[in-house]
């Protein structure tokens, strides 16, 4: 095979690449969360968690059927807020510093795995 051949871009400069300006993506941009916002975020979901705990005690404590009713109503509302809203998934979010101790104890885990095996032969 004596020929150059060219598989690129019809009309593409050998050896120029496209800028990212150019280049259409699919997937969008994923957005970095502080660590503030992260904690806010978590803040405001275990004020959730909190006030459906106590509509959960209100319920054990009402008498009328009526009034179970309403705080039955009540709860479902805000346990649908606590599962859809956008800090659900924010406050499940890992921020960087327990992002690094994870990699450390994962890493301290293994070795000591790999230490238990080699020490078994």
């Amino acid at each position: 095979m004596s020929e150059l051949t060219h598989f690129g871009v019809p009309g593409m400069k050998w050896g120029h690449r496209k800028t990212n300006n150019k280049i259409s993506s699919t997937k969008p941009i994923k957005k970095k969360y502080t660590k503030a916002e992260i904690m806010a975020a978590r803040k405001r979901q275990n004020d959730r968690a909190a006030r459906l705990n106590d509509y959960g005690t209100a319920y054990k404590r009402e008498q009328t059927e009526k009034g179970r009713k309403v705080l039955l109503d009540s709860a479902s509302k805000l346990e649908k807020e606590y599962l859809t809203s956008k800090d659900y998934k924010l406050s499940n979010k890992a921020t960087r510093g327990e992002k690094i101790a994870i990699g450390l104890l994962g890493t301290a885990t293994v070795g000591l795995i790999a230490a238990e095996i080699l020490t078994r032969r």
